[in-house]
């Protein structure tokens, strides 16, 4: 009896055709791409919802203390230049 070998078959001695099956690593795998958390200045926000809004806000609180933040340490860096070089 005649056997169909297709690509990817290893194909034995004695005609024998023997499949070989790959096992998937999932550790290998990266995990599912996040839903980006894109936000543009003057976007449309009607589309989003209460909760959505509210997590808006939370994210943009800590945005804007993130940038104060660095704000600081750069205008404490200029200043502390400025007065080294003044002398």
């Amino acid at each position: 009896m005649d056997r169909l070998v297709k690509p990817g078959d290893d194909v034995r001695e004695g005609g024998e055709a023997v499949l070989e099956c790959a096992l998937m690593d999932t550790d290998d795998l990266a995990p599912p791409p996040k839903k980006p958390k894109s936000y543009e200045l003057g976007q449309d926000l009607s589309k989003l919802s209460v909760d959505d809004l509210k997590a808006l806000i939370d994210d943009l609180k800590t945005e804007i203390a993130r940038v104060e933040a660095m704000h600081a340490a750069k205008q404490s860096s200029k200043s502390a230049a400025e007065a080294v070089f003044k002398r």
